[in-house]
């Protein structure tokens, strides 16, 4: 792939977390599990690899998440020549059957360059703060 523009990776990073985002809210495990399956995930404490052991976890957390839809903002990107640091913050609103909100906390990590497009290779997941269940 050749060398972009910051905007362009801006870009890339921001179609990362957007689809992550919503394959998220639509419980996907799967699907986010091929989104990250090149990525180390640190999530609660622990580091999950490989496309398998990725979508075991997510399966796990959605079978009693309730319908929720993830916002990510104040997305900050640090485009290097062959990677991109990132950094953003999300809340998690619960949205059936009233908006409650669930989480907020932030998303850490860094993109790679693969053949074609940028690909997650570390993903962080840090909650500042839930909601009691």
């Amino acid at each position: 792939m050749s060398a972009l523009r910051p905007a362009d990776v801006r870009h890339e990073v921001d179609n990362l977390l957007g689809r992550y985002a919503e394959l998220a809210d639509a419980r996907d495990a799967d699907a986010v599990a091929e989104l990250l399956a090149r990525a180390d995930v640190h999530f609660a404490g622990t580091t999950i690899t490989g496309r398998d052991a990725i979508g075991r976890h997510y399966g796990h957390l959605f079978e009693t998440a309730p319908i929720s839809r993830h916002l990510i903002t104040n997305v900050i990107v640090d485009a290097q020549q062959d990677r991109a640091d990132f950094r953003c913050r999300y809340s998690r609103w619960q949205i059936d059957p009233t908006a409650q909100l669930l989480a907020i906390g932030d998303y850490a990590g860094t993109c790679r360059t693969g053949e074609s497009s940028y690909f997650l290779a570390s993903f962080t997941v840090t909650r500042s703060w839930q909601a009691e269940s």
